[in-house]
Formats: structure tokens, sequence, C-alpha cells
């Protein structure tokens, strides 16, 4: 009962057909899709839970999977893509983490935003460079509009070809930052866990809303360090007294006259 993702559009690959590489420890060495993934079918994974973490070098593309899971999250709504796909196929390790194939980009965006509507928890949405992340740009400003707490993760070209126009790669940073609360490139390895935690904690608080992180394909192949969140949290703003209540209340009421 594995699943591997595959790096074409799902349509273009047929069961039994041979994939490059095997996407989760246990595969069978025959390296051949079982099925045909389904839109909307829910993905299960196997083999690493949040409670295996430890100080051991792992990739990028492992951490993602760690800060999710330590986050909460627990569904994430997706496509994959040539440039989120060391992601994907990480993903089949970690059982906790149920992800939702849709049919294109844009249906992930809305879903995480209606699983965060109904659970009160940041949604989670997942895509690949290029077009991939530009059609999350609806959803995106949909959650920005209404208030709702969304984390956007979507893959980047390698470093080492960034700027040079190369396949797939669209500024989605640049694009995006009039329609989230909060936008970040992942340039560093020592970035990509705090980045990610940041994205909840902003998504979260204040007026809830969306933030986007881009992360590109070398970074989530990259190892590196996995250090487990501190116990300390962000402080809460001071409530108001009954006083500024009060100051609030009179401001308003003159606003309206």
């Amino acid at each position: 009962d594995l699943h591997s993702f595959p790096t074409r559009r799902s349509s273009d690959l047929h069961i039994g057909e041979r994939v490059p590489q095997l996407a989760c420890r246990g595969q069978s060495s025959t390296g051949r899709l079982p099925f045909h993934p389904s839109p909307g079918r829910v993905l299960p994974g196997r083999c690493i839970s949040i409670e295996d973490g430890s100080l051991d070098s792992i990739p990028g593309s492992h951490v993602i999977c760690r800060v999710l899971l330590e986050q909460g999250a627990r569904v994430i709504f997706g496509y994959p893509g040539g440039a989120i796909m060391p992601f994907y196929h990480a993903l089949p390790e970690y059982p906790d983490l149920r992800h939702v194939l849709v049919r294109h980009e844009q249906s992930a965006a809305h879903a995480a935003d209606g699983w965060a509507r109904a659970t009160g928890m940041p949604g989670v949405c997942v895509a690949t460079s290029g077009p991939g992340a530009t059609n999350l740009v609806t959803g995106l400003a949909t959650a920005m509009m209404d208030g709702v707490p969304l984390v956007a993760i979507t893959g980047q070209v390698p470093r080492s070809v960034m700027g040079r126009d190369a396949f797939q790669e669209t500024d989605i940073v640049g694009i995006a930052l009039p329609i989230t609360k909060h936008c970040v490139l992942v340039e560093e390895a020592e970035q990509l866990a705090p980045a990610l935690r940041q994205a909840f904690a902003v998504a979260r608080e204040g007026r809830p809303g969306p933030v986007l992180v881009d992360i590109p394909k070398d970074l989530q192949n990259e190892r590196m360090a996995y250090q487990p969140p501190s116990p300390e949290r962000r402080k809460a703003p001071p409530f108001p007294d009954e006083p500024q209540f009060a100051l609030a209340a009179r401001q308003i009421g003159r606003a309206h006259v």
C-alpha cells in the first residue's frame, strides 16, 4: 500500500509504469507505481513520526515534514511538480501527514482555506515553482481578504540557476507580496526550520492571513541538522484593560457621527 508521486501530470502516468527512483523505504525493487492516484485521494505515508526527531543530519525535505508535524499540521493539500519533488519523496515516510492530491494548484489553496475555516488551524497547501506557484494566487488573495490562516509552501528552482531565467523560474515572492501577510525565500539551510515556524506564527497571530515560504529544490536535498523547537513560546500581546476598551468605544462612536 505504498504510493509514488509522479514528476509529470498524473494524467500522463499509467498503472505499472516504471518510475525513476524509489519514493520511500521498503518499496518494491521493481520501482513500479502500484496504482494511478486519483484527484482528492488521501495519500498515506509510513516509517517516521515526529517522536523520531533527532539532531542527526537529514535532508531539508524531511525538515519540512517535521516542522509541519510539530506545528500541528495533519492534512495538507497539494500537487507535485519538479521543484517540490524532494518534499514529495520524503512525505510517504511521515504517516501523521495526510496529503490530499488535487487536480489543480488553485484547488489546493482553496481547500487549505476551507480546512482553516472549518478547524481554526492554519491550512497548508503545496505547489511547485513557476505555474504551480502562480496558480495559488487566487486562493492566497481570498485568504488575505477574509483573514484566514494559511501557509503555502512552494518549490523553487535550484539556487545555482536562480535569476538566470531557468525553466519554470518565477518570482513568486514578488508576486504574492501584496496578497500575503508575509513572504520569504529560504536561501540557507539554517533558515529553513525557523522560516517555516515563523510562517505558522505569523499566519495565526493578530488578524490571521496567508504566508508563503519559497524553498529552492537543492535546499530540499541538502542535509542539515534538525533542532526541535524550544519550549519557549512567543509572548502574547498584552490584553487591553477596561479604560482602553472604553476609550476605543468612545472613539468608534464619534467616528460614526
